[in-house]
């Protein structure tokens, strides 16, 4: 069997970093997610008490340091993780190299080779950083972007937009957190306002 024409593949190779890791965990839609949901719920309860016990500067002073704590620790965390994940890779086993067609991507590193076809992948997230491709819900091969010339990268997320079929926006993992912290909320505010008579 004859190897695709150039056309029809797209080869690269490079040496993963710890900003690799940094900026696939930071596009990963679960955790900003995540870390949106615990400010927006963590400014809402500061509302509530502030709509139920009067605004005043306290008020407006612990909405701001909730946020700014969150998005912090958020930062940091992600910062830490990518560190991890970084440094738990044996430096020989750093260097990966992709190999895209019009219908799979083969993923080899010194000890291990993966293909897979586009139409297996449950979702894709591109940004301007790195495209991950999600073979399950919650594990994705992380594809640095750096890795192509401009005009093979044009390639690949055409191939790769082509090829996975579309996913919902959000997937349902988050769509139930969603709900449970709704439910937290509600259950909180129900709490506060018996309690607050």
């Amino acid at each position: 069997m004859s190897s695709p024409p150039e056309a029809l593949r797209v080869e690269a190779r490079l040496e993963l970093t710890e900003a690799d890791f940094r900026y696939a965990l930071a596009s990963m839609p679960e955790r900003r997610f995540g870390g949106a949901s615990a400010s927006a719920f963590a400014a809402l309860v500061v509302i509530a008490m502030g709509t139920m016990q009067g605004f005043d500067a306290a008020i407006w002073l612990t909405l701001a340091f909730v946020v700014v704590l969150l998005v912090f620790a958020n930062r940091t965390s992600t910062r830490l993780q990518a560190r991890r994940f970084f440094n738990e890779i044996d430096p020989g086993r750093r260097s990966t190299s992709y190999v895209f067609t019009p219908s799979s991507v083969e993923i080899t590193t010194k000890n291990s080779h993966a293909r897979q076809d586009y139409e297996a992948l449950q979702r894709y997230v591109l940004t301007p950083h790195t495209l991950l491709l999600y073979s399950s819900n919650s594990i994705a091969q992380i594809i640095p972007l750096r890795a192509f010339a401009p005009d093979d990268r044009e390639r690949v997320v055409a191939w790769v937009k082509a090829g996975v079929k579309p996913s919902p926006r959000l997937p349902s993992a988050l769509l139930r957190t969603l709900v449970v912290w709704l439910g937290l909320l509600g259950v909180f505010m129900a709490l506060w306002w018996l309690f607050a008579r």
